[in-house]
């Protein structure tokens, strides 16, 4: 077994190497799914343990002696996207199991303020007084862009948000899925195509995303709907 440790929070570290023992009958269940996600409250600190879906066996050898764990890489990850000064829940520590390969990992952070995502304009697509959560979701990403930042699994469902005195903030989940490296202005369009929102609520995070990168409006809108048609007839 393999753990790593936030520095910070070496104060958990019986509760963190406990948890492959502990984490099927303990903590509370708020999503389980291909993965499975469970809160904890440890001094006082709400944590969120992410236990990855057991690879299949050939994958067992391939993270075991190839690629990096899910764990390890939302672990590393999220270090990097607090260099930069890029929300995501704060790292705590990440485990990974091996027996004949990779067998087992989890990823442990704190639990996000934020209870919003962006899946509310699937089900109330009315944009209205929430016009403001788009705009500013679009200069988010366009500043993540261009610190050379590009979220591979950027669906509705792993952008959360909370509203502060008339601002939006918004943390980044589900981040194993990451690349690091210049952001192309077409690789910028085509990473929205994944939310799975209405026409009206993509034309109004193109235009932002655009002034934020310094881009065409019109192109932008037209390019980010275009991806977003494709990925809806692919997914369909």
């Amino acid at each position: 077994m393999k753990i790593e440790i936030n520095p910070k929070y070496d104060f958990l570290s019986s509760f963190i190497r406990a948890i492959p023992d502990e984490f099927d009958r303990s903590g509370t269940v708020i999503y389980e799914g291909r993965n499975m996600l469970r809160r904890y409250t440890v001094d006082n600190i709400q944590l969120v343990v992410k236990s990855f879906r057991p690879p299949h066996i050939i994958n067992r050898f391939v993270y075991g002696n190839i690629r990096k764990s899910k764990a390890y890489r939302s672990f590393h990850y999220a270090l990097l996207l607090k260099e930069k000064g890029i929300n995501t829940p704060e790292p705590v520590a990440c485990i990974e199991e091996y027996k004949m390969g990779l067998i087992r990992s989890y990823y442990i952070s704190l639990e996000s303020p934020f209870t919003r995502n962006l899946r509310e304009f699937w089900f109330v697509p009315e944009i209205g007084s929430r016009h403001p959560i788009l705009k500013e979701f679009g200069l988010f990403t366009a500043r993540m862009h261009e610190l050379n930042v590009l979220h591979r699994d950027y669906s509705a469902g792993n952008v959360l948000f909370g509203l502060a005195e008339k601002s939006v903030s918004f943390d980044l989940v589900d981040i194993n899925r990451m690349n690091f490296g210049p952001v192309s202005e077409e690789a910028g369009y085509k990473n929205f195509a994944p939310l799975w929102l209405t026409d009206e609520a993509y034309i109004e995070i193109a235009k932002a995303y655009a002034r934020g990168r310094g881009f065409d409006e019109n192109v932008a809108v037209k390019q980010i709907l275009y991806y977003k048609d494709l990925f809806m007839k692919k997914h369909k």
